[in-house]
């Protein structure tokens, strides 16, 4: 299985950019199968879906078989431990990186 940590909005339309091409797809047709726009697979692509939604996101990736993981030292251990839910604030600077997996 591939990885690929992401970090910026590109990386990620880079990556589903070269999943699609190389599935012999074109944007319309990985569109419909997703369910978006041929303008927001476009903008994805092109780094500038800075404001996607999290579904949409996970449409494309579903569509082309691949798969999103969260990545830290304490991910879920709370909520595991307790099975409270517990809010976490995002650290740029300190938290790791969304893992894409193919």
């Amino acid at each position: 299985m591939d990885t690929m940590p992401i970090v910026t909005p590109r990386q990620a339309g880079i990556y589903v950019r070269r999943s699609r091409e190389s599935q012999g797809l074109t944007r319309a047709q990985l569109a419909a199968a997703a369910g978006v726009s041929e303008r927001l697979l476009a903008s994805l692509e092109l780094g500038d879906a800075t404001g996607i939604r999290l579904d949409k996101l996970l449409a494309v990736f579903g569509a082309l078989g691949i798969g999103l993981a969260a990545q830290g030292d304490d991910i879920g251990r709370n909520v595991i431990a307790t099975g409270e839910k517990q809010n976490h604030a995002i650290n740029p600077s300190t938290s790791s990186s969304p893992i894409i997996q193919a």
